[in-house]
């Protein structure tokens, strides 16, 4: 059962995933991925963002209709971290996106960082 079900989130994962990053200054450690509430529909989305070891999650920003907003948002996140001087590293080859089943979907607009 845990074969089928691993099977069925491959198939319903979306294939764009680049805007997922993890980025790194010293020890801190922060993680922006974009998390779909109902793959493989790219929206309604959300940016999930993660302060690690701190393990504070926010959700800056969301989109209801407009395709492609969340992971334009994430890529944008991540870019501003890199020209801040942080390291920040694709998550496409290493992780599988988030869904909606692992965190609970919240309207969170607080700003990142």
């Amino acid at each position: 059962m845990t074969a089928k079900l691993i099977g069925l989130m491959l198939i319903l994962t979306p294939l764009h995933l680049s805007a997922d990053a993890i980025c790194r200054l010293g020890q801190l450690e922060r993680k922006i991925t974009v998390v779909y509430e109902h793959p493989p529909a790219q929206v309604p989305c959300q940016v999930r963002y993660v302060k690690t070891p701190e393990r504070e999650i926010s959700f800056p920003w969301r989109a209801v209709r407009e395709i492609g907003y969340c992971e334009a948002r994430a890529k944008a996140l991540a870019e501003k971290f890199q020209s801040l001087g942080w390291s920040c590293e694709d998550l496409t080859s290493n992780e599988q996106p988030s869904t909606t089943n692992e965190i609970p979907f919240s309207a969170d607009t607080s700003a990142p960082i």
